[in-house]
């Protein structure tokens, strides 16, 4: 069993200040080279660590621009044309065989003010609640199955006010395995020594 791990998106319709290049372009380059990356070597799944978009809030069109880019609208079209007698139960599963799932955690940069409260008010919440971004917690993890018989468990620490002190340093741990394999995907700073006043961190963590 294959999974596909890529680092902040931070998806945004506008172009950074200071970007020469095209670079609604390149993002899409760089999404088109992770679908055939997941393609070729057969993945069960992206794994995203957070910030996957760039703010809380992005406007509807844009959104859709996203969900395009990587198939899922596509998908959501075979099962209406399921429904309406346009292709079959063996067309459909055809069709969701080369899908490939979205599974990750809740970055800073995706909240209002950093509180994972704000989360229900967030475009990310929209885009977990149509089925397109799939967010497990610590405690409710996501499982997938291989057909020899073993398990993997997807787990993920979202980003919160005050992640980073080392009193919650638990949300980085895993206690027990939740599977036979167990990954575990946080969104914040964990470092192997103390950077100070720097900015906010978990220092001299062993793990």
């Amino acid at each position: 069993m294959k999974f596909l791990y890529f680092g902040d998106l931070h998806e945004r319709s506008t172009a950074p200040e200071h970007r020469t290049d095209d670079f609604r372009l390149t993002v899409n380059k760089k999404i088109e080279e992770i679908r055939a990356l997941g393609e070729k070597h057969q993945v069960r799944a992206f794994l995203q660590p957070g910030d996957f978009l760039d703010k809380p809030k992005v406007d509807s069109e844009f959104l859709s621009e996203v969900v395009k880019r990587w198939g899922f609208s596509e998908i959501q079209e075979q099962a209406f044309q399921l429904a309406t007698g346009e292709k079959t139960n063996a067309d459909l599963a055809k069709g969701l065989s080369g899908y490939r799932p979205i599974v990750g955690a809740i970055g800073n940069h995706e909240l209002y003010g950093n509180a994972l409260r704000s989360y229900p008010r967030t475009s990310l919440a929209l885009l977990e609640e149509m089925g397109f971004m799939h967010l497990p917690k610590k405690d409710e993890p996501i499982i997938f199955n291989d057909p020899s018989g073993f398990s993997v468990a997807i787990t993920a620490g979202h980003y919160d006010t005050k992640m980073d002190d080392p009193s919650m340093l638990a949300v980085y741990l895993v206690e027990k395995k939740l599977a036979d394999f167990h990954i575990h995907i946080v969104h914040g700073y964990l470092m192997n020594k103390d950077m100070g006043d720097l900015f906010p961190q978990i220092g001299r963590a062993h793990v």
